[in-house]
């Protein structure tokens, strides 16, 4: 059974639509567990926002890593209510498909729960989609959700 459930969000509406399905699922499993996974990719634009951040405030850019994941998390846990569930979060940096792929492969888990389109549009079209890229390079089951 899918006890351990990564969900990969990045607050868009298909990453929250896939919430919900990982939230169906863990409630049919007992003692099943979700870990929402969010990766921030740093990109310039992201690195100079934040050191703008730690120079007008009292942060650690581990600090100031968190602040700026913190509303694809809010909206994610909102998304997955109050239902009981065993629920974890894990911010990563660096290049979205690789970073959940090697989450995933890491053993800790045995399903990931993806939505089909995340916010990068543009990205999508010239790179191929982070959903397809990590259903392609994880070695347990995905469930990518439009």
């Amino acid at each position: 059974m899918f006890q351990r459930i990564l969900l990969a969000t990045d607050g868009s509406p298909n990453s929250l639509r896939a919430a919900q399905k990982a939230k169906d699922l863990a409630l049919l499993i007992p003692n099943a567990s979700i870990t929402v996974i969010h990766v921030l990719p740093l990109t310039p634009e992201l690195t100079i926002e934040l050191q703008k951040e730690l120079e007008s405030q009292e942060f650690t850019f581990e600090e100031a890593l968190r602040e700026k994941a913190r509303p694809v998390f809010k909206r994610t846990l909102n998304s997955l209510g109050e239902a009981g569930l065993n629920v974890l979060t894990r911010l990563e940096t660096g290049h979205p498909a690789e970073r959940i792929a090697e989450a995933a492969n890491s053993g800790d888990y045995d399903l990931v729960v993806i939505g089909s389109r995340g916010l990068g549009d543009w990205q999508e079209i010239l790179l191929g989609s982070v959903s397809e890229k990590v259903c392609h390079s994880v070695h347990i089951p995905v469930l990518i959700i439009k």
